[in-house]
């Protein structure tokens, strides 16, 4: 990202970002991942992630529109879409700017700091919402008696 200071940490603005690295991307989500889930499905499942380069809209090679928020529609410019693979780490190509965990913006660095992303495999737990709220739903876990009039 351009901004080299935290301040309000949601990232949203696309003009802000530059490159985008994803562990998955599924075409139904919404938010950020949704930009890789269009135009690069990837399974939580899957041996490797995808790289983003992000360029403005009329000077991209590719550009879609992308739910990133829910009613909020964007077009989106990309320059190119790479797979990442594990265990090679990806030079970022900004000088200076910010660094963004899961849509919020967390670590700044300066054209003094030399910034690499690498994916690991299994680094840390995730939990797949999708299938939670399914199961939750199928036992019932929502649902309580309700009161009734006499």
């Amino acid at each position: 990202m351009r901004e080299q200071y935290v301040g309000a940490r949601a990232v949203w603005r696309m003009n802000s970002l530059r490159e985008m690295f994803v562990t998955y991307a599924e075409p139904g989500g919404i938010g950020m991942s949704s930009i890789v889930g269009l135009i690069a499905p990837t399974s939580r499942g899957a041996s490797h992630g995808q790289y983003i380069v992000f360029a403005p809209p009329d000077q991209a090679s590719i550009v879609l529109t992308a739910p990133l928020a829910p009613g909020l529609m964007e077009k989106v410019g990309i320059e190119r879409v790479e797979q990442l693979e594990f265990e090679q780490p990806i030079f970022i190509g900004a000088s200076a700017g910010s660094i963004a965990f899961d849509g919020e913006r967390e670590i700044c660095f300066s054209e003094e700091d030399q910034i690499s992303i690498t994916l690991r495999e299994a680094a840390f737990r995730t939990i797949d919402v999708a299938c939670c709220m399914d199961h939750a739903a199928a036992e019932g876990l929502f649902v309580e008696a309700g009161h009734s009039k006499q």
